[in-house]
Order: C-alpha cells, then sequence, then structure tokens
C-alpha cells in the first residue's frame, strides 16, 4: 500500500485504502478522516463517502452518517452496499421498520452480500417479532451459515424466547469458534446474546476481551442499541474511550457559555460549513433551514448561529443567499438557460420569493438582475 502512495500520491485508492487501515487497524480516526478527506478531494466517489459514513458511525454522530451516505447513495443508487448501510444506520437508531426495507434492496441486488442478513434478522427480533426473526435465522442458507450469522441469529432469539437450554447450547458452540478465524463474528454474537440476557458483567468481560485483541469489532460497539443497558457502565466507558478518544456519547459535554465557539472552533467550522455547503449544494434546496445547516456539522442551532455572525458575519438567510446569487450568476449565462425566465433560473437558484431575490441580489451586486445581465452580455 506504502509502495503504491509512492508511485502514485495522487491516487483516491491509495488515500482510501489508507483510511481504513487508520481506522480499522490503527483506531486512529484523526488520520482515517484526513486520508478519507484526501481521496474526496481527488475524486467525488460513492465509496469514500461511505466510508465517512462508517467513521462518523463510529464516533456516534450518526446524523451526520446519514448525510455523507445519502450523497454515496445519490452517486451510485445501484450499489448494494450503500443500500445496507443506509439500513444499518436506521437500525441503530432502533427505527426497525425502516431500516428492513433498505437491507432487503441490498440483498435483491447482490443477493451474496452477507451483511443485510444479520440486521434484518435482529430488525424482526427487535421489533417484537422474535418468532417471525428465528424463522428467518433458521431459512439462511450458503454464507449466513459459514460466517455465523445463522447460529448467532438463532441464539439471539432463543435468548429473547427464554429458550435456555437452546440459547446455551448456542452459546457454547459459538465460544467453540473463538480460537479460529471467525472470532470476530463468534465474539460479535456471545456479546450480543449476553446483553440480551442481562448478562452485564459478562458482556463487559468479552468486550475487554475483543479490545485487548484490537478486534475491529470494538468500535461498533459504542452505538449498537442492544448494548443500551451497559453504555454507562464504568468499564465499557473506559474501554470505549480508550478505543474512541472522540467518543461523542462518552466526552464531557461542555456547558453552554456566552461564547459558545471560541476562535479556533470558530476557524474550523467555518471552512467545514463552507465544504459541505459546496459538496451538497445546500443552498439550492429552497427550504433549506438552519436546523439542516446544524445536522450536517452536528451542531446545536444556536452555535451555528453564533457560527454564521462570527465566522462570516452574516445572519442565515444573507450566508446561504449568497451562494445562491453566486448560482444565479453562473447560471444564467449558460447557453442551456438562454430560453428560461431570470425568476425561473433564480428559483433553479435555490430562490422561492421573486421579492427576495431582487431584494438579495441588489444589496450584493449593487445593481438588478436585468442590469447585471445586459452589463455581462456587453462585456
Amino acid at each position: 500500500m506504502l509502495k503504491g502512495l509512492e508511485l502514485d500520491p495522487n491516487s483516491s485508492r491509495s488515500q482510501l485504502n489508507l483510511a481504513w487501515i487508520e481506522c480499522w487497524q490503527n483506531w486512529n480516526l484523526k488520520k482515517a478522516y484526513e486520508n478519507a478527506n484526501k481521496a474526496l478531494e481527488i475524486q467525488q466517489a460513492d465509496d469514500i463517502y461511505l466510508t465517512i459514513s462508517n467513521f462518523l458511525t463510529v464516533e456516534g454522530k450518526l446524523g451526520a452518517a446519514h448525510n455523507y451516505l445519502d450523497k454515496a447513495l445519490q452517486l451510485d443508487p445501484y450499489a448494494a452496499i450503500n443500500h445496507h448501510y443506509k439500513g444499518f444506520l436506521y437500525y441503530l437508531q432502533e427505527e426497525y421498520t425502516t431500516a428492513i426495507p433498505y437491507l432487503m434492496k441490498a440483498l435483491d441486488i447482490d443477493p451474496k452480500l452477507p451483511f443485510p442478513p444479520i440486521y434484518i434478522g435482529i430488525c424482526l427480533l427487535l421489533s417484537g417479532k422474535p418468532n417471525e426473526a428465528l424463522s428467518y435465522f433458521g431459512s439462511l442458507e450458503g454464507v449466513s451459515v459459514r460466517d455465523l450469522t445463522k447460529l448467532g441469529g438463532e441464539t439471539m432469539c432463543y435468548a429473547k424466547l427464554n429458550e435456555t437450554e437452546k440459547c446455551n447450547e448456542g452459546l457454547k458452540e459459538l465460544e467453540t469458534y473463538l480460537t479460529t478465524t471467525l472470532v470476530d463474528k463468534a465474539l460479535t454474537f456471545l456479546i450480543l446474546v449476553n446483553a440480551l440476557l442481562g448478562n452485564n458483567e459478562k458482556v463487559i468481560d468479552l468486550v475487554a476481551q475483543a479490545y485487548n485483541n484490537r478486534l475491529p469489532l470494538v468500535l461498533l460497539l459504542n452505538p449498537s442499541p442492544i448494548l443500551k443497558p451497559v453504555k454507562n457502565h464504568k468499564r465499557f466507558k473506559n474501554i470505549m474511550l480508550k478505543a474512541i478518544p472522540n467518543n461523542v456519547n462518552y466526552k464531557q459535554k461542555k456547558k453552554y457559555k456566552q461564547a459558545l465557539l471560541d476562535t479556533i472552533e470558530i476557524k474550523k467550522y467555518s471552512k467545514e460549513l463552507e465544504k459541505i455547503m459546496m459538496d451538497y449544494k445546500l443552498y439550492l434546496n429552497s427550504d433549506l433551514s438552519l436546523k439542516d445547516l446544524a445536522s450536517y456539522l452536528e451542531l446545536p442551532t444556536n452555535y451555528v448561529s453564533q457560527l454564521l455572525n462570527l465566522g462570516f458575519q452574516k445572519n442565515f438567510s444573507e450566508y446561504v443567499n449568497t451562494f445562491r446569487v453566486k448560482e444565479f450568476k453562473e447560471r444564467i449565462l449558460l447557453e442551456e438557460n438562454k430560453g428560461l425566465t431570470i425568476m425561473a433560473v433564480a428559483y433553479d437558484s435555490g430562490f422561492n420569493s421573486k421579492t427576495v431575490f431582487n431584494t438579495f441580489f441588489k444589496k450584493i451586486e449593487g445593481m438588478t438582475p436585468n442590469a447585471f445581465i445586459k452589463s455581462t452580455l456587453k462585456n
């Protein structure tokens, strides 16, 4: 991999692979983001947005993870893994009935994809359909049998159905895989089954075992809804903080103060906001709100309001409409738009009011849209 980077330092593929190594092998999210963002600067591709969504999930930033995943789906709506991950995010948010269609869609596109069956079954289980979930896991064949999905899923169902004998048999069989190449999958199911049984100390012992062996599964335990009963346990918190120092679920939240953002934070978030606005062209959405911007930045709305005031010397409307004016100026000169009215192009640029458009355009440009067009055409 490093040799490949030496040969082609501008390869988005090399940067993306380095991002995966930094996250899942080195547990260094800061460097993982750096490599992923370099990859994105070189090439906008769905798997790069998906990767950043993965990293955000690890940190517990599920709202932002959805936003990046939506961009991945926009770029490639036929990639099975993109549909799977959308379903996975809804699963993490405990929106089980919303998750299942995405997971099923992923399997429709690629029946051999190993991940969706796990979460289809778990979504059924956690939405109050344990018998349906048991039937689903029992019907699995092929990869799902070889990678322990069938065994682990059925054992989870037996735990939920209080079928103690069958559950214990499943646990014993899963333990036989702890010395095999399937240790990661076996430990995952052992943790989940014990969580469903309420064996919290056992759960944390297993999590500690996974951490000590540097198994990647540790990074995705943080947002798991099944582990909610142990998330406030001191030992569990300590493990999560050692694995993910910037874990938003366990960091001490800052108290609100009059200056909500310091100078460094304003600079950081201003840069991030500009990138988000350009990458997603959020200003084209005429219904865009301050709350929408806040969800992309993972900040409270009052923080974003202060960010706009201090970082850009603008309020929300001024900030967004500045992008829309720039978009209008570019679009109105395109050959393909010559047959459109001025307001048609203004609406396409994100404005939803003729008065707001004309007023703001004159304020920014010092002339009316008509005068601007005439002046530009003369030149």
